[in-house]
């Protein structure tokens, strides 16, 4: 026989014992219910592939300690750790996840199953290339390969100081006013209401010129 009591602390358990002649035995006994723990898992409800994901944890137990967290991640992983310092968990492939965490105490009782669902996103790419004859005062036109428009933030960091930031399209131009060599130009490209943004890609112009000498088309 089995009783899951519904509150912890000191219970009575009265035994009866009845005989096919009439008699009865009669005792109660008194048990200490030790409290399960409370899960409570801490983790973001969006992030990106390949993304390390920062998991932390606030689990409670009224007496006693937790020594037991046991976690499935959702794709495929579990971990079991003896302590709850912050720690990363890395999903490979986008998607939505059901993340849950059991914790147990020293004594041996288990925590209700804590759910999250978070939800992973590919980052966009954004290789880029550029086009114009580099001199001072010609117009360079840059081009990004990430081209889908809807909720897209373009970041053009020039390499003279000069920034734009653009949701009009994936193509910016800037005229360069000085002469300078290996220009280093910077982009990204973020997406509204995601938490994943491109990682920022680099190229380098090898020199801009002076009018009139040598300009070299790329």
């Amino acid at each position: 026989m089995q009783k899951k009591f519904a509150t912890a602390g000191v219970q009575n358990i009265r035994y009866r014992i009845f005989t096919a002649e009439g008699c009865t035995g009669d005792t109660t006994k008194q048990v200490t219910i030790a409290p399960d723990p409370i899960a409570k898992p801490g983790v973001p409800a969006a992030g990106c592939t390949n993304a390390p994901l920062q998991i932390t944890d606030t689990s409670v137990v009224s007496s006693g300690t937790i020594v037991s967290w046991q976690y499935d991640f959702g794709d495929g992983n579990t971990l079991v750790r003896a302590v709850n310092t912050p720690f990363t968990h890395t999903y490979t492939a986008a998607g939505t996840y059901s993340f849950t965490l059991i914790t147990t105490s020293a004594l041996g009782c288990k925590s209700d199953t804590a759910k999250k669902t978070i939800t992973i996103s590919d980052k966009p790419v954004a290789p880029f290339s550029f086009a114009g004859t580099p001199c001072i005062g010609n117009t360079i036109t840059f081009t990004s390969g990430y081209t889908n428009t809807t909720g897209t933030n373009w970041y053009w960091d020039f390499g003279d100081g000069q920034v734009f930031n653009t949701s009009a399209g994936n193509t910016a131009t800037h005229i360069y006013t000085t002469a300078q060599t290996n220009i280093t130009v910077k982009h990204v490209v973020s997406i509204a209401g995601s938490v994943c943004a491109a990682d920022t890609t680099f190229t380098i112009i090898p020199a801009i010129h002076q009018k009139p000498g040598s300009c070299i088309q790329y």
